[in-house]
C-alpha cells in the first residue's frame, strides 16, 4: 500500500467572491483510494440568483494542464444551465453543491503520480437580465459662462435629476429657474441651475431604478451687473480729476490775486482787481 500527498491551492481569478485569495492546504490519500481536495468560496449578495459559476481545477501551476471545468447557472434559488465539459480521465467529480459555495473536488483512483499541486480557480460572473437598463451616472457636473450651473447624467431608464442648494434644500425642477431635459438617443438627463442665487455648495443627484450618482460643485454666488461696474471703473478716475481740476483753478485764483464777486447771473466769474 503507497500513500500518495496531494496539495490543493485555492484562489479566484478574477476575485469577485469573499476569503482569503489563496489558501494551501495537504490531503493524503492512498494509491487506488479516492481523495477529496477542498475548495470553498462565497458568492456576493448583489451576485445571488443571477450569476454564472465556473470552477476550473488544473494541475501543477495557475496555467498547467485543466483537469476539470466545470459551469453551474444560479437563478432565483436553482441550479440551471449545469455543465461540465472537462473531466481528465473521468476520474474527477464535485462532492457538495457549488451553489453553496463548496467546489470540492474528489479524485477517484489515487496513483503515485497525482501527487501534486492542484489549484481551483472560481469564476463568479453576473447576468444581467435586463440588457436594455444601466444605472445613473453623472458624466459632468460644471460652472458655464455667466455663472449657470449644469448637470449631464446618464442612464436607462432615464435618470432623475434633483438639485440641492447650499441650505440643503431641494429646488423645484423644470422651473424657468431649473429647467431639466432628456435626451433619449443619447439616454441622457441635463439639469440645470440658471442664476445661482446663493454662493456655496451645490449638489446634483441623478438616480433610476439601477443605480444612483451625486456630485457636488461650488458657486460663487450671484454675479454683479458688468455694465453698473463698467461704468464706475469710468466714473470715478475721472470724477477725481474733476476734483483735482476745482481745486487748481481755487489755489490760482487765491495765489495770483482773484477773488469771486456774486452777480445776478447764476454762473460766477472771477476778475482782477484793479492796484
Amino acid at each position: 500500500m503507497y500513500s500518495v500527498t496531494l496539495t490543493a491551492l485555492h484562489y479566484s481569478n478574477p476575485v469577485p467572491v469573499s476569503g482569503p485569495e489563496e489558501k494551501l492546504r495537504s490531503v493524503t490519500g492512498t494509491k487506488g483510494g479516492d481523495a477529496t481536495l477542498p475548495c470553498s468560496f462565497t458568492i456576493p449578495n448583489t451576485y445571488q440568483n443571477r450569476a454564472t459559476v465556473t470552477v476550473l481545477w488544473r494541475r501543477g501551476s495557475p496555467h498547467g494542464q485543466l483537469v476539470f471545468n466545470y459551469t453551474l447557472g444560479l437563478t432565483a434559488h436553482t441550479n440551471s444551465g449545469e455543465s461540465e465539459t472537462v473531466n481528465e480521465g473521468n476520474r474527477y467529480k464535485l462532492v457538495r453543491n457549488v451553489g453553496d459555495g463548496d467546489a470540492s473536488l474528489k479524485i477517484r483512483g489515487l496513483e503515485l503520480n497525482d501527487t501534486v499541486r492542484y489549484l481551483c480557480h472560481v469564476h463568479v460572473m453576473f447576468i444581467n437580465k435586463c440588457p436594455g437598463l444601466t444605472p445613473a451616472v453623472i458624466l459632468n457636473l460644471s460652472l458655464v459662462a455667466g455663472g449657470d450651473i449644469v448637470c449631464t447624467a446618464e442612464g436607462e431608464p432615464p435618470a432623475h435629476i434633483t438639485l440641492i442648494d447650499p441650505e440643503n434644500n431641494a429646488l423645484p425642477i423644470n422651473t424657468n429657474h431649473t429647467p431639466v431635459t432628456h435626451v433619449p438617443d443619447k439616454h441622457q438627463s441635463v439639469g440645470e441651475i440658471r442664476g445661482p442665487r446663493l454662493r456655496g455648495t451645490y449638489r446634483c443627484v441623478a438616480e433610476n431604478t439601477q443605480g444612483r450618482d451625486s456630485r457636488d460643485i461650488l458657486a460663487p454666488g450671484p454675479q454683479s451687473d458688468g455694465s453698473f461696474i463698467t461704468v464706475m471703473l469710468w466714473l470715478m478716475p475721472a470724477a477725481k480729476c474733476l476734483f483735482l481740476l476745482v481745486i487748481g483753478i481755487v489755489l490760482l485764483c487765491k495765489t495770483q490775486g482773484f477773488h469771486y464777486t456774486s452777480q445776478e447771473h447764476p454762473l460766477r466769474v472771477c476778475r482782477c482787481l484793479t492796484m
